[in-house]
Order: structure tokens, then C-alpha cells, then sequence
């Protein structure tokens, strides 16, 4: 199990939704109510506690508790689970927070892309066809090695 889904485990997406929208039962398994992410006269926003998901048949938003809180509160995933962690007190196991704690930074970002830039730059090297296509359209040696 990781952070994302103990915390769907843990947190009553029925409770957090509703904390933002008025909720109103419709059957027996749904929930319904106005779409917090868009303006309506009608309910077309549903919620089904026993798959722990939401959707609008609107605006098309779906997800669960953790992209709820995300798209509400304009918040990355991981800040999302912060979020809903610290508000409902939840005792993290060890071992979740370590393995999630590992944020990428812009550094290792960065490195990815020069990465992958590099592999390119080697790949178009070996293809003698996409070299003869760039000399056709007169680009430049250097232009290709600096691009």
C-alpha cells in the first residue's frame, strides 16, 4: 500500500466533499448536488461512497478524495494528501511517508530533460534519414547540435 491509498482508505470522501457542496442522497449508493468546480441551477455532481469517487456529468470532473482536494483547493497531489493528512489527524505508517517523501526537485527535473535531450540528439545522429531531411531544409550542423 503507498500514501495515496491509505489516505483514500482513511478519508470519508462523503464528509470531505460535502464540506464544500450541499449533498443530497439519491438511491440507495449515490449522493448528489451542485458541482463546486462550475456554475449550475441543477445537481449534476454525484458522489458514490462505496467506490470512493465523484464525478459531474457537466463539467466531466471526476476522481477521488485526493483529486478532490486538489482541484478544490488548487493544490499539488502530494500537498493534497498533506492537506487531508494533517486535517483528519491521520497516523501515517513510517514507511509511507519515507517512500512518498522523495519530492522530485527542479534539479532532478533538469537532469531528466538533459537526459533525454542527450538520448535524442544520439538517436537523430543514427538516422540517416532524419539527418537528410534536416540538410534538405538547409539547417546547419551546429544548429542540429545545439538544438
Amino acid at each position: 500500500m503507498d500514501l495515496f491509498n491509505f489516505i483514500k482508505n482513511n478519508v470519508d470522501i462523503l464528509s470531505t466533499i460535502g464540506e464544500y457542496t450541499l449533498l443530497k442522497k439519491t438511491g440507495s449508493l449515490y449522493w448528489k448536488g451542485r458541482c463546486p468546480f462550475h456554475h449550475e441551477k441543477t445537481a449534476s455532481f454525484t458522489v458514490s461512497p462505496h467506490k470512493n469517487i465523484f464525478y459531474c456529468f457537466g463539467c466531466h470532473a471526476t476522481g477521488d478524495v485526493i483529486s478532490f482536494v486538489e482541484k478544490i483547493e488548487n493544490l499539488s497531489p502530494y500537498e493534497a494528501t498533506q492537506h487531508l493528512i494533517q486535517k483528519y489527524h491521520l497516523q501515517v505508517p513510517k514507511e509511507l511517508l519515507q517512500s512518498s517523501g522523495n519530492q522530485p526537485t527542479a534539479k532532478t527535473y533538469y537532469q531528466l530533460c538533459h537526459s533525454v535531450a542527450t538520448w535524442c540528439n544520439q538517436m537523430l545522429y543514427k538516422n540517416p534519414t532524419a539527418l537528410q531531411y534536416l540538410t534538405n531544409r538547409n539547417i546547419q550542423t551546429q544548429t542540429i547540435t545545439h538544438f
